[in-house]
């Protein structure tokens, strides 16, 4: 729809737990995300979309390999 927002899913929680900060408040994520979108300098559904390329893939490539 091409709106300038962060929509917080797991995704998003998993990304900024990984990240060190260990926040579950829907409103608190998504104001820390989009405060980095803004210090970066980029817009914030591009942080969005980037953020959940990364997750996604990376649980993709989670289920396609066992570890060991």
């Amino acid at each position: 729809m091409n709106v300038d927002t962060v929509a917080v899913d797991r995704h998003i929680f998993s990304f900024v737990k990984e990240a060190g900060i260990d926040n579950n408040n829907y409103q608190e994520v998504k104001a820390i995300v989009e405060y980095a979108a803004d210090f970066l300098g980029i817009s914030r559904r591009c942080i969005d979309y980037s953020i959940w390329s990364y997750m996604s893939s990376k649980m993709l490539n989670k289920q396609l390999y066992f570890e060991f």
